[in-house]
């Protein structure tokens, strides 16, 4: 995604949360390879050498590895796919956003091999909104028409709505990232090859300074876990896959649900 500031491993810049345009209490997240946690027996116990022997899945950005019995999933890829930044994420984002209520799944821990860089996170019980969608034959359009999925993707924007509004935010520097001359050029349809470079160069060292806010970037109804409760309706029981979050330029919201 064109629109990760630096800090991110996809834009090629350093791969620690805290390059970001950071809050000052991103400073007490553990950083490196392998930290100490509060309460490692989970890491210990289903150590790196331990995760591989273990059968798992194919998923989209990585294997998963599912343990119920101690309600685990370990998400493990190579360490330069999956930066310290992605491990983070999450740990971060449920510090300010559990008070409030949105359902992030907690993260033990993360530890890296032979190369391979090991996620050790809460398993979240339920099916994913996507797949529910595929087995009801029901659109994002026809749900939001239909009860109890239309109160359930209500809910779904207000925890959207949480994180904008209570994780820290930073203001940008004069030099904002390329994709905000991107998108001007894309909004009036100007072709990449026909884009003067100068003119870019101009038009961004004008820019103010203005919010970056903490955004999941990727509420893919896959990564929205569902479950019923006693009375049968649906609720969400946690946001999942954080590899993608980040701040991002206020102007341009990054979580949509489509």
């Amino acid at each position: 995604m064109s629109s990760f500031l630096p800090g991110s491993h996809r834009d090629g810049h350093s791969s620690t949360l805290r390059s970001h345009l950071n809050p000052a209490d991103i400073d007490d997240l553990p950083e490196g390879d392998n930290p100490s946690f509060p309460d490692d027996g989970l890491l210990e116990q289903y150590k790196p050498e331990v995760i591989i022997r273990m059968p798992h899945v194919e998923a989209r950005e990585g294997r998963l590895t599912f343990i119920t019995a101690s309600n685990l999933v370990v998400k493990w890829t190579q360490a330069e796919e999956q930066t310290v930044a992605d491990c983070q994420c999450p740990l971060y984002a449920r510090r300010h956003l559990e008070p409030h209520r949105v359902p992030i799944p907690k993260t033990y821990g993360w530890r890296t091999w032979n190369g391979y860089r090991f996620l050790y996170m809460e398993l979240v019980r339920g099916k994913s909104l996507g797949q529910i969608m595929r087995e009801e034959g029901l659109s994002l359009a026809q749900m939001k028409q239909r009860s109890p999925w239309k109160e359930l993707l209500e809910t779904i924007e207000q925890y959207k709505e949480a994180w904008y509004r209570y994780v820290p935010y930073k203001v940008a520097p004069r030099n904002p990232p390329r994709e905000n001359v991107d998108h001007i050029y894309n909004k009036v349809n100007v072709p990449r090859d026909h884009r003067d470079k100068s003119i870019e160069e101009r038009f961004r060292l004008r820019l103010p300074g203005f919010p970056y806010r903490f955004a999941h970037a990727d509420m893919d109804p896959d990564n929205i876990m569902v479950d019923e409760d006693r009375n049968g309706n649906p609720y969400v029981t946690g946001i999942i896959d954080w590899g993608h979050a980040a701040w991002y330029s206020d102007y341009r919201r990054k979580d949509r649900t489509e």
